[in-house]
């Protein structure tokens, strides 16, 4: 965790004048945020939430900025930024990017209800829908969830680490790599695309963190999808393996609810119809999502029997057959 710093009441007419919202009334920090900093704030003109990205780069923020951008212009429900009046959106504080956001009025659920699911499914088909084929700017800032991208980073964790565990963790991975059939994702310059046939494209921009805590809520009514800091440029399959996970295969379950994770699959797909070639890797998404959750908690674990390898054992050996037909 990075540690959050605490802004003196005489720095915000700097980080504030170049956006043209008014005189400052009152700040006060968010503490629900981990890693970036994040105040609410009330000024003479409305009220706003700045960020500080404390350990994210220009180019990083950059990609959210025109995600956000693009997304808000096709009328989905995401928080765009605020523009300076200089005509940009990011500006800096102490060296760190930063951005304004106007505050939304709505509320996060922790228990979900069946209506509420629902919605999540057909944002998230709306949201593959807007971007299928579509490369954001600055894509190469962001961690882009592939096979080679994980044994990159786990190579990296098991250096840093130091440990036989840490080692013997990446030949696993290396194991599980051998084993999927993903098709290579490249955007650079549009040369290696992910297509199946002209038009029919299955990879895309994803969310990348489904967590009920960024979904804003006025009763059943979807208000916005928040927190674009992990989304990412990749197979658009990944979004709907962690609708699964979060429907269908809570962390404290040894197995999939699979009757479930088929309700999942059938709500998505009446947004956005899968294509065949998309339902055949479904599997193979699925172990990538557990091979990234395993870099997240690397050091969760040792030996021979571990949370992510007990979960890739347990779907291999699942008939996915059931969720796809």
């Amino acid at each position: 965790m990075v540690a959050k710093r605490q802004i003196d009441d005489r720095e915000w007419g700097g980080i504030l004048d170049g956006y043209g919202v008014g005189e400052m009334v009152v700040a006060e920090e968010i503490a629900a945020g981990t890693v970036q900093t994040n105040y609410r704030i009330e000024t003479s003109e409305g009220r706003f939430v700045w960020r500080c990205y404390e350990n994210r780069d220009r180019a990083y923020v950059a990609f959210e900025r025109d995600l956000l951008l693009y997304l808000a212009g096709a009328g989905f429900p995401c928080v765009p930024p605020v523009s300076r009046v200089d005509g940009g959106y990011i500006g800096e504080w102490w060296g760190r990017p930063t951005m304004l956001f106007p505050w939304v009025e709505g509320e996060y659920v922790a228990v979900l209800s069946a209506k509420q699911k629902g919605v999540m499914i057909d944002t998230i088909a709306w949201l593959h829908r807007l971007t299928a084929g579509y490369v954001v700017p600055n894509w190469k800032a962001r961690w882009n969830y592939g096979p080679e991208f994980c044994l990159r980073l786990g190579r990296e964790r098991a250096a840093a680490w130091g440990t036989a565990a840490g080692w013997a963790k990446v030949a696993w991975m290396e194991e599980v790599v051998a084993g999927l059939g993903l098709p290579e994702l490249d955007f650079g310059g549009g040369e290696k695309v992910w297509r199946v046939a002209e038009g029919d494209v299955m990879w895309g921009v994803c969310h990348a963190d489904l967590d009920p805590s960024n979904w804003l809520w006025q009763g059943d009514e979807l208000v916005a999808l928040l927190d674009f800091d992990d989304a990412n440029q990749g197979y658009l399959l990944f979004d709907l393996v962690c609708l699964i996970e979060l429907m269908a295969w809570p962390h404290w379950s040894e197995e999939m609810d699979v009757e479930i994770a088929k309700a999942v699959v059938e709500r998505y797909s009446q947004g956005r119809e899968l294509m065949v070639e998309e339902r055949r890797y479904l599997l193979d998404v699925h172990q990538l999502s557990v091979l990234v959750d395993c870099l997240w908690f690397f050091r969760r674990g040792e030996g021979e029997d571990f949370y992510e390898k007990r979960k890739i054992e347990y779907l291999r050996k699942l008939e996915m057959a059931l969720l796809i037909k």
